[in-house]
């Protein structure tokens, strides 16, 4: 397609609701390959959508598969899409670009080959993701704090940083000669457990759960 696969627009005084798109296959358009503006209670399902964003020219800066960017939009769902770019150079800034609308599904998507991000909430996010591939919102492992240090970075893997609220950590040991732990430090790539005094040989361990949303 010459610009988006899949375009779908109303004015803000009069919604697109109840509206489903489904099954649909979308291959290399310009700009997205699905965008949605103005909508409320909107399904994308079960859609296949390959290399789009094409026209990398002045303007054109989201390039995604599905983009959803709306004035007051609540309620939309994207789930069981495949969203792939597998060029040499890839053109897809992102899997789904989702802002300006509150509430919200994200769930069992497959997203793969995305120049900057499997998914932007570019403001924000207060509804349900899940279980997309290219986009981890949960992980879990173990962890050592060595025996002479006071505390291990660990690796969360999640495609955000989690707050420290969101990270569990649970020792599977005595802690030696610690006798307390926590949580700081959580970024974009690791978190902290900090004991309060060394644990001695074998090390304090643990193991964790994080998430984001």
């Amino acid at each position: 397609p010459k610009d988006a696969g899949i375009r779908l627009e109303a004015m803000p005084e009069d919604k697109n609701k109840y509206i489903q798109i489904i099954g649909n296959k979308i291959i290399s358009g310009s700009k997205e390959g699905i965008i949605v503006d103005n909508s409320d209670n909107l399904q994308i399902i079960d859609n296949q959508i390959i290399n789009p964003g094409q026209d990398s020219g002045t303007g054109n800066t989201r390039r995604s598969g599905i983009s959803i960017d709306n004035t007051n939009g609540r309620n939309i769902t994207i789930a069981n899409n495949q969203i792939i770019d597998d060029q040499n150079s890839a053109t897809m800034q992102y899997g789904i670009y989702y802002s300006n609308t509150s509430g919200g599904y994200i769930s069992e998507n497959y997203i793969k080959g995305s120049v900057l991000s499997g998914i932007s909430l570019a403001d924000g996010f207060a509804g349900v993701i899940k279980n997309n591939y290219g986009f981890a919102t949960e992980n879990l492992g173990t962890a050592v704090v060595n025996s002479g240090s006071t505390y291990a970075d660990v690796v969360h893997g999640l495609a955000m940083t989690p707050s420290l609220k969101s990270i569990q950590v649970t020792p599977s040991n005595n802690l030696g000669n610690a006798s307390k732990f926590w949580i700081s430090n959580a970024g974009a790539s690791t978190f902290r457990i900090n004991v309060d005094v060394a644990p001695g040989s074998p090390g304090a361990n643990f193991s964790w759960l994080a998430k984001i949303y």
